[in-house]
């Protein structure tokens, strides 16, 4: 018998075909028998290589009856109660987690935004492996039994930077017309789209798949540019990308001036956002959604569980009594009535991701809770009961066992030492004649360092001078070094054009501004030409200094000072403002695995922490209304675990000035200022 070219074994030879003539009936026999066996292989590989299901074996569909104004799926009326989580903002480690837990809360679907800039961080350059891995994410929800809705962008918002929009579009053109029509734009989003839909297809309903709806764009309606074009693109590209029947969606909020802008397209399915109280009347809320789409199903997209939290606010916490009141009210209000619950886990924002500051709001936290059914970091809530409780009650089911949390340690406190500075001895950087963006410079997270000489304006009998600043986004801290960059006198921080008197010393002939991105702004018209860094010309008394490097700057590479404190009278100690520390956090090894934790950082203010090198992300207790910060078990190991911290405001007298009594502290449990 010879080989197949497909298979290990080709069990239809053409000499056993030519064998049995065509009239002879066990011909139907065994071409039944091998149709059999070659399905099972195939159902075999697709199971090895994880692939849905076979589509053509069963017709599975997922539409709108406009008739009855329900979804069908599989031609039988249909009604979903979904939960976001971002697997972005979750540890791979735990997406099965989380995944269970909802599920076992009642939930039939989840959904998910797709954040453009996590997955190409850089011009052409595409992520979808380890955490940035959407379709194993997509994949896992299938295997617990819940469908999918994607948010696929271009722009999500999601309190992430730049509402999930890539920074190095400010490169191309800081004042770029985004979420429009403008070619400038399109034209990477297209690119985006070419390489995102070909990995969502295979994923769709109809071939197998938990995709049930896909949306475009998001809360457009409430966007400055109300482009009509922009919309149909972006629907006509999707449909050429994903086919005919995936119902394709959008979500505004729900007044009818929403609607019309962020449906002007009106092939798309349109659903709203709204919060508890709206949900209270719903005949008033779903309204406008009601006479500008008739007989179709009614959707609210986010439910709001909570909100989230921003630097120096108060946490936003929403009763649970309330949203289950508000939850049972708007399921019965109709059977067309589906819902999805934001957030039903929120996770973190870890590293640099968190949606930057406005003019009317302050930076989101590093927490990502949002009061949801399940914690930051995993846990059950008495929301999640009582949510789970009303969902099987609905539908008249038991419901399974409350599934378990993830462990969590104190491993106690340790101390910290100051190592050295960020802006200790800088190599590298490019040069210009005036202060370039950090955009421009290919910085589109963390920290920039401008630097200049001031030499030649040392000469004279001035002792001081005027340092005359532009705007500065999002946070300018100005110093003087010396020729060498291992010695700093700290001026300032500033973000609004400011003056500083700044002292001249001819030790300190460099002047040095390390430039701090907070995030860029993820909402509304203030996103365009949200671009970070020194933004105008600076002025020296009267002289505008030119000449600049500026060097882009990884906290986690700093060089270590020699003692790392200075204390000779010529070498005062190291600036507060922009001064690393470290320590060692120990994890038994005896321990079977590590586990998660959370960080108390003693006596500091505002800055970054980092573990082994990972940035768990920004810190500032003081404001609150985040003390602590999750740390995940794969964050760890187990032995010594490097803790580094980047201070940006400077020590508090717990820490004591010198910064020698400085610790943190791992708990097990989540520590808020409320």
């Amino acid at each position: 018998m010879k080989k197949g070219l497909l298979y290990p074994h080709d069990f239809s030879t053409k000499e056993e075909l030519e064998f049995v003539r065509p009239t002879d009936p066990r011909l139907h026999i065994i071409l039944n028998v091998r149709l059999l066996l070659l399905m099972g292989l195939i159902l075999a590989l697709l199971g090895l290589f994880n692939c849905p299901l076979l589509w053509f074996l069963t017709t599975r569909s997922f539409s709108i009856d406009t008739k009855n104004g329900t979804f069908l799926k599989d031609d039988a009326p249909f009604r979903y109660v979904s939960g976001s989580l971002h697997y972005f903002r979750i540890p791979q480690i735990y997406w099965m987690d989380r995944l269970i837990k909802a599920k076992a809360a009642g939930l039939n679907a989840i959904q998910i935004y797709i954040p453009w800039n996590f997955h190409e961080p850089f011009p052409g350059k595409y992520v979808f492996y380890g955490n940035h891995d959407v379709v194993k994410f997509i994949s896992m929800a299938h295997d617990v039994g819940l469908l999918v809705l994607v948010r696929a962008g271009p722009y999500i918002c999601a309190e992430w930077d730049f509402g999930g929009l890539p920074a190095w579009l400010l490169s191309i053109n800081p004042n770029m017309k985004l979420r429009s029509s403008d070619p400038e734009f399109l034209g990477p989003v297209i690119r985006w789209f070419q390489q995102l839909f070909p990995r969502l297809h295979p994923y769709l309903y109809e071939n197998g798949g938990p995709i049930i709806m896909i949306q475009l764009e998001n809360e457009y309606g409430s966007y400055v540019t109300c482009d009509q074009d922009y919309l149909s693109t972006l629907y006509e590209f999707a449909r050429y990308q994903l086919g005919p029947n995936v119902i394709l969606y959008t979500t505004d909020g729900p007044s009818m001036n929403d609607l019309k802008c962020g449906s002007s397209d009106r092939r798309l399915f349109t659903t709203i956002d709204f919060n508890v109280s709206e949900a209270l009347l719903p005949n008033e809320t779903f309204s406008d959604l009601e006479n500008f789409q008739p007989n179709h199903p009614l959707v609210n997209s986010e439910f709001y569980t909570g909100w989230f939290d921003t630097w120096g606010g108060g946490r936003h916490m929403t009763p649970a009594e309330q949203l289950v009141v508000a939850s049972e009210t708007i399921w019965n209000y109709s059977t067309r009535v589906s819902l999805n619950y934001y957030m039903f886990h929120g996770g973190s924002n870890f590293g640099f991701w968190s949606g930057g500051p406005s003019a009317s709001n302050a930076a989101i936290t590093t927490s990502y809770d949002y009061d949801a059914p399940i914690s930051e970091a995993g846990d059950i809530t008495t929301k999640y009961i009582m949510l789970r409780d009303l969902i099987f009650k609905l539908r008249k089911e038991t419901p399974p066992p409350l599934p378990s949390n993830i462990t969590k340690k104190a491993y106690g406190t340790f101390p910290v030492r100051p190592y050295s500075h960020i802006l200790y001895k800088l190599t590298g950087g490019i040069e210009a004649f005036r202060p370039a963006t950090m955009e421009s410079c290919g910085q589109y997270q963390g920290f920039m360092a401008y630097t200049t000489s001031i030499e030649s304006l040392l000469s004279g009998l001035l002792t001081t001078a005027t340092l005359r600043l532009p705007f500065i986004k999002d946070v300018g801290h100005v110093f003087t070094t010396t020729l060498s960059g291992d010695d700093f006198l700290y001026h300032a921080s500033v973000k609004k054009p400011s003056n500083v008197s700044l002292p001249l010393d001819a030790n300190h002939s460099v002047l040095a501004i390390l430039v701090e991105n907070q995030g860029h702004i993820n909402y509304g018209e203030a996103m365009v030409s949200d671009v970070k860094g020194i933004l105008g010309s600076v002025y020296l008394g009267d002289q505008e200094l030119l000449s600049w490097t500026m060097t882009a700057i990884d906290p986690r590479n700093a060089i270590p000072a020699p003692t790392g404190q200075k204390t000779s009278p010529t070498h005062p100690a190291l600036p507060e403002v922009g001064k690393l520390f470290t320590g060692d956090l120990e994890v038994p090894v005896t321990d079977e695995r590590p586990q998660d934790t959370f960080a108390v950082l003693n006596g500091f203010t505002r800055g970054i922490l980092m573990i082994n090198d990972v940035v768990i992300g920004r810190y500032a207790p003081d404001a609150g209304p985040q003390i602590s910060l999750y740390i995940p078990a794969n964050a760890l190991f187990l032995g010594t675990n490097t803790v580094k911290l980047l201070e940006l405001s400077g020590l508090q007298e717990k820490c004591h000035k010198n910064g020698t009594s400085c610790t943190v502290t791992f708990r097990d449990s989540m520590l808020w200022r409320n």
